[in-house]
């Protein structure tokens, strides 16, 4: 197996935490609280944000304390170019095992989602395994495209966790297992997501992540709100009883949303707003602001 969040992921996670201790090493030069601190960030800029709140935060304790994650344009597990197994089985528990990956990814978008990408781009590493891909490829997005199943791909595309590597690079990639493992104490989490087609940009940005993070971190006991429209395959369950019809660049939105802890769009903002998203953050720092 070859995929490109063996080599992208470390450097940007490396880099994000040396950010974050240098600026812990100057807060009292620049008047910061750094054990107030609000997390905000989209699509791959997640996988810093996790690292930093359930993985980093337990080795450095005393250094930083995240008190707030807002994350836009949600992903969970990695990798989701291309997609192993971990990935598939949040697919598979939520809409079924037996689901045909056409029901939630288009044919054109199997290149990016189910094969390597890296494989017919060039790449700063090699990333590319051509003789796994080539397999991939044939056995999924040809001709039997249709008729593959979610369990199908579960079953076959999967991370080996032969060498220390492996097993590290899982720890930078699962924030489903690292939340449920530990998490900050008093940690308020908010995830927004829109995106719920076929495409690859919607696969690897779909709303059930943002479902599924209501689900992890009820089990972690994290203070959550999550919004997301409906998706393929959902269930009566996932279908929330407050919804929000919400304006936006690709028309009118209705989002389901999920809290655990009782929180709703503060009076005179929107759901989903960048206001609501900015008073979360003063919510969970015990900060009185004004929009």
């Amino acid at each position: 197996v070859s995929t490109q969040s063996t080599w992208d992921i470390t450097k940007s996670v490396y880099d994000i935490s040396q950010a974050l201790l240098n600026l812990a090493s100057s807060s009292a030069k620049y008047g910061l609280d750094i054990h107030r601190l609000g997390l905000t960030g989209g699509s791959a800029g997640g996988a810093g944000i996790n690292y930093l709140t359930y993985v980093f935060h337990r080795l450095h304790p005393t250094v930083y304390t995240p008190v707030s994650i807002v994350y836009q344009m949600a992903q969970l597990d990695y990798p989701v170019e291309n997609v192993l197994d971990r990935v598939w089985r949040l697919w598979g528990s939520d809409i079924g095992f037996e689901t045909k990956l056409s029901l939630i990814l288009s044919k054109s978008a199997c290149g990016d989602v189910v094969e390597n990408p890296f494989c017919k781009e060039a790449s700063q590493t090699a990333v590319c395994n051509s003789t796994w891909n080539d397999i991939t490829t044939a056995k999924y997005c040809g001709n039997a495209f249709e008729e593959v199943t979610i369990g199908q791909l579960l079953r076959t595309q999967v991370w080996p966790l032969e060498r220390p590597q492996d097993s590290g690079l899982t720890k930078l990639w699962y924030a489903t297992e690292n939340m449920l493992f530990y998490h900050p104490p008093s940690l308020k989490l908010y995830v927004v997501n829109f995106l719920n087609g076929t495409s690859h940009l919607e696969f690897v940005h779909n709303v059930l992540y943002a479902r599924n993070y209501a689900i992890y971190a009820g089990q972690a006991n994290i203070d959550y709100v999550v919004y997301y429209t409906d998706y393929h395959g959902m269930t009566s369950q996932d279908i929330s009883s407050e919804r929000y019809e919400v304006p936006g660049l690709f028309g009118h939105s209705v989002f389901n949303k999920l809290s655990n802890f009782g929180w709703a769009p503060p009076k005179g903002t929107k759901a989903t707003s960048n206001a609501e998203q900015l008073l979360f953050h003063c919510q969970a720092m015990s900060l009185t602001c004004f929009i």
